[in-house]
Protein backbone atom coordinates (compact mmCIF):
# COMPACT_ATOMS: atom_id res chain seq x y z
CA UNK A 1 0.00 0.00 0.00
CA UNK A 2 1.48 3.33 -1.02
CA UNK A 3 1.90 5.59 2.13
CA UNK A 4 -0.38 8.52 1.09
CA UNK A 5 -3.13 5.69 0.65
CA UNK A 6 -1.98 4.27 4.38
CA UNK A 7 -2.07 7.84 5.99
CA UNK A 8 -5.76 8.35 4.34
CA UNK A 9 -6.99 5.10 5.54
CA UNK A 10 -5.22 5.11 9.32
CA UNK A 11 -6.50 8.95 8.90
CA UNK A 12 -10.31 7.49 8.90
CA UNK A 13 -9.71 4.99 11.10
CA UNK A 14 -8.40 7.05 13.88
CA UNK A 15 -11.80 9.65 13.07
CA UNK A 16 -14.15 6.36 13.06
CA UNK A 17 -12.80 5.85 16.69
CA UNK A 18 -13.42 9.92 17.43
CA UNK A 19 -16.81 9.62 16.49
CA UNK A 20 -17.87 6.98 17.68
CA UNK A 21 -16.68 8.53 20.67
CA UNK A 22 -18.93 11.43 20.98
CA UNK A 23 -22.34 9.43 20.51
CA UNK A 24 -21.11 8.32 24.38
CA UNK A 25 -21.65 11.71 25.53
CA UNK A 26 -24.92 13.21 26.35
CA UNK A 27 -27.14 13.69 22.63
CA UNK A 28 -27.13 17.09 21.51
CA UNK A 29 -28.58 18.20 18.65
CA UNK A 30 -24.67 18.20 16.54
CA UNK A 31 -24.87 14.60 16.45
CA UNK A 32 -26.97 14.70 13.14
CA UNK A 33 -23.17 16.54 11.66
CA UNK A 34 -21.01 14.09 13.84
CA UNK A 35 -22.81 10.92 11.97
CA UNK A 36 -22.50 12.42 8.49
CA UNK A 37 -19.14 12.84 9.14
CA UNK A 38 -18.64 8.96 10.31
CA UNK A 39 -20.78 7.67 7.59
CA UNK A 40 -18.01 9.33 4.91
CA UNK A 41 -15.22 7.91 6.94
CA UNK A 42 -16.45 4.28 7.81
CA UNK A 43 -17.29 4.37 3.85
CA UNK A 44 -13.78 5.39 3.07
CA UNK A 45 -12.44 1.80 5.34
CA UNK A 46 -15.64 -0.03 4.07
CA UNK A 47 -16.10 -1.11 7.34
CA UNK A 48 -19.65 -3.05 7.49
CA UNK A 49 -20.58 -0.52 10.88
CA UNK A 50 -21.49 2.23 8.37
CA UNK A 51 -25.44 0.78 7.84
CA UNK A 52 -26.12 1.51 11.27
CA UNK A 53 -24.83 5.11 11.62
CA UNK A 54 -26.59 5.44 8.14
CA UNK A 55 -29.69 4.43 10.44
CA UNK A 56 -28.51 6.61 13.00
CA UNK A 57 -28.30 9.51 10.94
CA UNK A 58 -31.77 8.60 9.75
CA UNK A 59 -33.61 8.53 13.05
CA UNK A 60 -32.18 11.37 14.42
CA UNK A 61 -33.92 13.07 11.56
CA UNK A 62 -37.28 12.00 12.06
CA UNK A 63 -37.14 12.84 16.20
CA UNK A 64 -39.77 15.49 17.18
CA UNK A 65 -38.98 15.32 20.92
CA UNK A 66 -35.04 15.86 21.50
CA UNK A 67 -35.99 14.42 24.98
CA UNK A 68 -36.63 10.82 24.03
CA UNK A 69 -33.19 10.38 23.14
CA UNK A 70 -32.11 12.04 26.59
CA UNK A 71 -34.07 9.84 28.92
CA UNK A 72 -33.19 6.93 26.96
CA UNK A 73 -29.23 7.81 27.63
CA UNK A 74 -29.51 8.49 31.11
CA UNK A 75 -31.50 5.01 31.60
CA UNK A 76 -28.78 3.24 30.12
CA UNK A 77 -26.05 4.43 31.05
CA UNK A 78 -26.50 6.79 34.29
CA UNK A 79 -29.04 5.33 36.21
CA UNK A 80 -30.12 6.47 38.86
CA UNK A 81 -30.73 3.13 40.76
CA UNK A 82 -29.51 0.53 37.76
CA UNK A 83 -26.82 1.11 34.83
CA UNK A 84 -28.72 -1.22 32.23
CA UNK A 85 -26.14 -0.69 30.07
CA UNK A 86 -22.80 -0.03 32.11
CA UNK A 87 -20.37 2.10 29.63
CA UNK A 88 -17.66 0.65 32.08
CA UNK A 89 -15.10 -2.15 31.13
CA UNK A 90 -14.44 -3.22 34.49
CA UNK A 91 -17.86 -4.02 35.15
CA UNK A 92 -17.77 -6.68 32.34
CA UNK A 93 -14.09 -7.74 33.16
CA UNK A 94 -13.73 -7.67 36.99
CA UNK A 95 -15.25 -10.98 39.10
CA UNK A 96 -18.12 -9.61 41.03
CA UNK A 97 -18.31 -7.28 38.39
CA UNK A 98 -17.43 -3.93 39.89
CA UNK A 99 -16.51 -0.87 39.09
CA UNK A 100 -12.48 0.73 38.84
CA UNK A 101 -11.19 -2.88 39.62
CA UNK A 102 -7.30 -3.94 38.40
CA UNK A 103 -8.88 -3.57 34.48
CA UNK A 104 -9.94 0.35 35.42
CA UNK A 105 -6.19 0.87 36.78
CA UNK A 106 -4.38 -0.96 33.79
CA UNK A 107 -6.33 2.08 31.54
CA UNK A 108 -5.42 4.51 33.72
CA UNK A 109 -1.39 3.35 33.44
CA UNK A 110 -1.77 2.74 29.55
CA UNK A 111 -3.26 6.49 29.37
CA UNK A 112 -0.33 7.96 31.51
CA UNK A 113 2.21 5.97 29.71
CA UNK A 114 1.06 7.44 26.28
CA UNK A 115 1.17 10.93 27.98
CA UNK A 116 -2.15 11.17 28.56
CA UNK A 117 -4.47 11.92 31.61
CA UNK A 118 -8.24 12.08 32.59
CA UNK A 119 -9.43 15.24 31.63
CA UNK A 120 -10.75 17.45 34.80
CA UNK A 121 -14.01 17.78 32.60
CA UNK A 122 -14.10 13.96 32.32
CA UNK A 123 -16.43 12.88 35.33
CA UNK A 124 -16.19 9.05 35.10
CA UNK A 125 -13.98 6.56 35.05
CA UNK A 126 -10.81 5.78 32.64
CA UNK A 127 -12.68 2.65 31.40
CA UNK A 128 -15.56 4.45 30.32
CA UNK A 129 -16.27 3.38 26.62
CA UNK A 130 -15.90 6.90 25.78
CA UNK A 131 -12.75 7.13 26.89
CA UNK A 132 -11.41 4.02 25.68
CA UNK A 133 -12.78 4.42 22.08
CA UNK A 134 -10.77 7.93 22.68
CA UNK A 135 -7.73 6.37 23.41
CA UNK A 136 -7.77 4.82 20.44
CA UNK A 137 -8.17 7.76 18.45
CA UNK A 138 -5.12 9.32 20.05
CA UNK A 139 -2.90 6.03 19.42
CA UNK A 140 -3.64 6.35 15.60
CA UNK A 141 -3.11 10.05 15.24
CA UNK A 142 0.35 9.63 17.12
CA UNK A 143 1.01 6.56 14.07
CA UNK A 144 0.09 8.38 11.88
CA UNK A 145 2.25 11.28 12.76
CA UNK A 146 5.31 8.85 12.84
CA UNK A 147 4.58 7.40 9.49
CA UNK A 148 4.53 10.91 8.13
CA UNK A 149 8.03 11.49 9.46
CA UNK A 150 8.77 7.83 8.01
CA UNK A 151 9.59 6.66 11.84
CA UNK A 152 8.52 2.79 10.74
CA UNK A 153 9.46 1.66 13.88
CA UNK A 154 7.97 3.87 15.52
CA UNK A 155 4.85 3.83 14.15
CA UNK A 156 5.10 -0.29 14.73
CA UNK A 157 5.24 0.09 18.41
CA UNK A 158 1.93 2.13 18.21
CA UNK A 159 0.44 0.19 15.90
CA UNK A 160 1.02 -3.18 18.55
CA UNK A 161 -0.13 -0.75 21.47
CA UNK A 162 -3.56 -0.72 19.96
CA UNK A 163 -3.60 -4.28 19.11
CA UNK A 164 -2.88 -5.05 22.76
CA UNK A 165 -5.56 -2.36 24.19
CA UNK A 166 -8.30 -3.40 21.82
CA UNK A 167 -6.74 -6.86 22.61
CA UNK A 168 -7.09 -6.51 26.64
CA UNK A 169 -9.92 -3.86 26.87
CA UNK A 170 -12.17 -2.91 24.30
CA UNK A 171 -12.67 -6.24 22.49
CA UNK A 172 -12.76 -8.02 25.42
CA UNK A 173 -16.23 -6.39 26.59
CA UNK A 174 -17.69 -4.35 23.62
CA UNK A 175 -20.09 -7.33 22.52
CA UNK A 176 -21.81 -7.52 25.77
CA UNK A 177 -22.22 -4.01 26.42
CA UNK A 178 -23.52 -4.02 22.89
CA UNK A 179 -25.68 -6.71 24.15
CA UNK A 180 -27.19 -4.95 27.06
CA UNK A 181 -27.98 -1.84 25.03
CA UNK A 182 -29.48 -4.38 22.50
CA UNK A 183 -31.89 -5.43 25.27
CA UNK A 184 -32.51 -2.52 27.31
CA UNK A 185 -33.04 0.18 24.55
CA UNK A 186 -36.36 2.55 23.96
CA UNK A 187 -34.79 3.92 20.80
CA UNK A 188 -33.45 2.19 17.54
CA UNK A 189 -31.29 5.10 17.79
CA UNK A 190 -29.21 3.58 20.59
CA UNK A 191 -29.38 0.09 19.13
CA UNK A 192 -27.86 0.78 16.18
CA UNK A 193 -24.87 2.70 18.24
CA UNK A 194 -24.27 -0.23 20.14
CA UNK A 195 -24.33 -2.63 17.10
CA UNK A 196 -22.35 0.03 15.09
CA UNK A 197 -19.48 -0.13 18.42
CA UNK A 198 -19.05 -3.66 18.59
CA UNK A 199 -19.06 -3.91 14.58
CA UNK A 200 -16.45 -1.36 14.23
CA UNK A 201 -14.10 -2.34 16.98
CA UNK A 202 -14.29 -6.29 16.60
CA UNK A 203 -13.79 -5.42 12.10
CA UNK A 204 -10.94 -3.23 13.39
CA UNK A 205 -9.18 -5.38 15.73
CA UNK A 206 -9.17 -8.20 12.82
CA UNK A 207 -7.84 -5.35 10.29
CA UNK A 208 -5.29 -4.33 12.85
CA UNK A 209 -3.75 -8.21 13.76
CA UNK A 210 -3.49 -8.75 10.13
CA UNK A 211 -1.80 -5.67 9.12
CA UNK A 212 0.18 -5.74 12.08
CA UNK A 213 1.74 -9.01 11.29
CA UNK A 214 2.55 -7.64 7.57
CA UNK A 215 4.48 -4.67 9.50
CA UNK A 216 6.45 -7.04 11.08
CA UNK A 217 6.96 -9.69 8.13
CA UNK A 218 8.12 -6.28 6.38
CA UNK A 219 10.09 -5.14 8.90
CA UNK A 220 11.71 -8.50 8.74
CA UNK A 221 12.76 -8.63 5.72
CA UNK A 222 14.10 -5.69 5.57
CA UNK A 223 16.54 -6.39 8.49
CA UNK A 224 17.64 -9.61 5.82
CA UNK A 225 15.82 -12.54 9.19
Amino acid sequence: MKINDQLSREAARRDSYKLISACYHPPRRDLISILRESQDRMRQIRTEGVHFVRMMWEQLETIEDFDVLLIDYSRLFLGPYELLAPPYGSVYLEAGRRVMGDSTVDTRNRYRDAGLDISKDFCEAPDHIAAELEFMYFLIFKEIQALSTFDRDLAIDYIKEQESFLEQHLTAWVAEFADNIEKNSQTEFYRNLGRCTSLFVMNDHRHLKKSFGCHITAQRHLRGE
